[in-house]
């Protein structure tokens, strides 16, 4: 498996998981991902409730929709299906979660899926059940023809091939960097500004972080600058990440000036007979600003959706309106609650 570092999965159990243990494909793929470094892209997993239920709320309110094995796997990308357009006779309409696409929460009631991508939709009409055309509904047949088709099976390969060309812009081939840019610029389908964290926490398990940008994972920009950072963790080590804010900046005292995106992803050691204790270590990562008397003060978040003890990303957004330009400092601390070892995490 060595060389060869992103690998599409669309295949799904057809009963969802339980959520208070890890399956035990979904460990495999984990274990796979940690001893050869490579990334899994993961189907969320369709269902049938479309054919008895009538409205897509109904829908999301049976159990029998979460998602399904292998997609409770920690370290996988996992993705779900949102429609694109709007078609008559389907249960949701554009820019909400398909109706056969299979939601979160994931095991040990974390956010799943992880990403989400545009795909078909069904249609119920007088003639049964069929897949309408749109641009992202046609999929390429064995007999070399082109047919509508629906879901998840066709929009994990998406965001694989999204991630397969932010890695070939990444340095080194860094395939946890290249997830890191994808999660770090992905496109809500909402507004979080006006959300509360339940309704935050409910988003993210129907959509993940939401729809891929590759063009913002590869470049930055006059107006949206990313800052890389790669290393490890452990007990013993801490570490401080300065990034500057500039002075032109700061001087736009009143006006919606700047926006900071946090995004920290860690490869913690698994462990699937430690029950709901499964990941043995997580990363915390904090933001610290200037004062004018040249200390760092802490920033106060609004959300504690993205930013969960002993998940596998921790990511946070905050608006600042006004700040003092200069050094800023993410910190970042890991911890750990098994492993006997002192062991260094990516």
């Amino acid at each position: 498996m060595h060389g060869l570092e992103n690998y599409n999965l669309s295949v799904n159990a057809s009963l969802p998981i339980e959520g208070d243990e890890m399956s035990i494909i979904g460990f495999e793929l984990d274990a796979l991902q940690l001893k050869y470094g490579v990334q899994f892209v993961v189907s969320a997993g369709n269902h049938e409730l479309w054919k008895t239920e009538t409205s897509i709320d109904d829908i999301l309110d049976d159990s029998d929709s979460r998602i399904a094995p292998p997609a409770d796997s920690m370290l996988s990308i996992v993705v779900g299906a949102v429609i694109s357009e709007d078609h008559v006779g389907s249960l949701s309409g554009k820019n909400i979660i398909a109706p056969y696409s299979r939601r979160g929460p994931g095991f040990a009631g974390f956010s799943k899926p992880d990403m989400c991508a545009y795909g078909g939709t069904i249609s119920l009409d007088g003639t049964g059940a069929h897949v309408p055309a749109d641009i992202t509904s046609l999929v390429l047949t064995q007999n070399a023809t082109v047919k509508p088709d629906a879901g998840t099976s066709f929009t994990a390969p998406t965001v694989a091939g999204d991630l397969a060309e932010i890695l070939n812009n990444t340095p080194n081939n860094d395939i946890l960097l290249a997830k890191a840019l994808l999660y770090h610029n992905a496109k809500p389908l909402w507004e979080s500004d006006e959300m509360e964290n339940e309704e935050l926490a409910f988003a993210h398990n129907l959509y993940g972080r939401g729809v891929a940008s590759v063009e913002d994972s590869k470049f930055s920009s006059p107006s949206r600058v990313t800052f890389l950072r790669t290393g490890s963790l452990n007990r013993l080590t801490k570490e401080r990440v300065k990034i500057y804010m500039p002075e032109v900046l700061a001087a736009q005292v009143g006006r919606n000036v700047a926006r900071v995106t946090v995004t920290c992803l860690t490869l913690p050691p698994v462990d699937r007979t430690k029950g709901s204790e499964y990941l043995g270590a997580f990363i915390r990562a904090s933001l610290k600003k200037s004062h004018l008397d040249g200390r760092l003060l802490p920033v106060a978040q609004d959300y504690s959706e993205g930013r969960r003890k002993w998940d596998v990303c921790c990511q946070f957004t905050k608006t600042f309106t006004s700040f003092n330009s200069g050094d800023w400092q993410i910190w970042l601390e890991l911890f750990s609650r098994w492993d006997e070892e002192n062991l260094d995490v990516p």
